[in-house]
């Protein structure tokens, strides 16, 4: 639904995780025009970077995330 504005879910893995966990979500979500966003936060999956805060400073990836939509 390009040009129209609708909900759209940001799924934020858990630790030791990746955004690979959240693909299962695309069959349930997309019928309903529900887009996903899947991301890696800095040292997991394929996101570069060696360590994570466990939360302290994802919170800003996260955020940067959610004015990228917007």
């Amino acid at each position: 639904m390009i040009g129209k504005p609708h909900p759209c879910v940001i799924y934020l893995h858990g630790n030791s995780s990746s955004r690979v966990e959240g693909i299962s979500l695309v069959e349930y979500l997309i019928p309903f025009d529900i887009s996903l966003v899947l991301m890696d936060f800095a040292g997991c999956g394929l996101s570069s970077g060696e360590y994570i805060s466990l939360g302290y400073f994802e919170k800003y990836d996260a955020g940067l995330v959610i004015d990228h939509i917007k």
